[in-house]
């Protein structure tokens, strides 16, 4: 009868240690209707590693390893991933067994016949996971912490695309600033022209206040660029890390484009975008939730074992 007991048991425990996947979580079908075929060009299927290497912006480079480095925000999502991994690594220990060991001492008696007496004592336990309440557990952290980080990717290139529009907006407005000021010197020429020909009496008095109203038009257009451009600096530093004071100066001249820019299929494009990879994940996570609410209804079955020593002296 032992020898029966104890086979049952082993095969048990070999069975249970042969770790057995957590089924993927079924995604919901959803009906829209597509094109009937997508057509690109084969040459043009190379994307490009990384988009900001294609422009000859030194400078653009340099602020984004800025950001990488010094933005809260990105800090922040990077911080949660690493929070998420430590939980899921948790997680994973569930599968072992778990161990605790105890050292006690107790002193006895009375007068002269005193009694001292120490213990240790261990206990082991190990659940066995016949409904794969653990590995539906395991599964739901793990997909949470590549769901975070889809986030961190997503926030990384959000971050990416508002560092180069800022930077984009203000290089634009430095160039509307160099016209504005060349639209003023015209205008100042063509005013002594006006007020020349109205002193000679061939003139007439409302194209001298003309002239003064489009100059003092174009000039109050040139601050408001000055502001908005002073309002792009500050917007780097702030996403770079730095002290809003406007202390920048990118450059004046727009970037030229060392590589085409490939079409793509609209399916990579939704394979690439780390918030639809991140929305699946969520997806994902929650039906293994759902799973191990499920069955945590059901009974567990653990396996324990506790032994000790005991004497008069360690």
């Amino acid at each position: 009868m032992k020898k029966k007991l104890f086979f049952v048991v082993c095969s048990a425990l070999l069975w249970a240690c042969s770790h057995q996947a957590v089924p993927p979580a079924p995604l919901p079908v959803v009906n829209f209707s597509l094109p009937s075929h997508w057509s690109t060009n084969p040459d043009q299927q190379a994307l490009i590693p990384f988009w900001l290497s294609a422009l000859s912006t030194p400078e653009l480079q340099q602020l984004w390893q800025a950001v990488l480095q010094h933005n809260p925000t990105l800090q922040a999502a990077a911080a949660r991933v690493e929070q998420s991994r430590w939980q899921h690594a948790a997680g994973r220990l569930n599968r072992r067994p778990q161990w605790s060991s105890e050292l006690s001492t107790a002193h006895s008696g009375q007068q002269q016949q005193t009694e001292n007496r120490q213990r240790l004592g261990f206990d082991v336990s190990w659940e066995w996971d016949v409904w794969q309440r653990v590995g539906s557990a395991e599964a739901e952290t793990e997909a949470d912490w590549q769901a975070l980080q889809s986030d961190w990717q997503a926030a990384k290139w959000s971050l990416l695309a508002t560092l180069a529009k800022q930077w984009f907006t203000a290089v634009g407005l430095a160039q509307k600033q160099h016209l504005l000021r060349q639209s003023i010197d015209s205008l100042k020429q063509h005013k002594q022209v006006v007020e020349a020909a109205y002193q000679r009496g061939i003139g007439q008095a409302l194209d001298v206040h003309l002239i003064n109203a489009e100059l003092a038009r174009t000039g109050s257009q040139q601050l408001t660029l000055k502001s908005q451009r002073h309002s792009a600096l500050r917007t780097l530093e702030v996403l770079s890390g730095r002290y809003p004071a406007g202390l920048l100066s990118p450059a004046t001249e727009l970037p030229l484009l060392t590589q085409p820019v490939p079409a793509g299929l609209p399916a990579g494009l939704l394979q690439r975008r780390p918030d639809i990879r991140a929305a699946a994940k969520r997806l994902e996570a929650a039906f293994h939730q759902q799973q191990h609410t499920l069955k945590a209804a059901l009974p567990s079955m653990r396996l324990t074992a506790e032994g000790g020593l005991s004497s008069e002296s360690l």
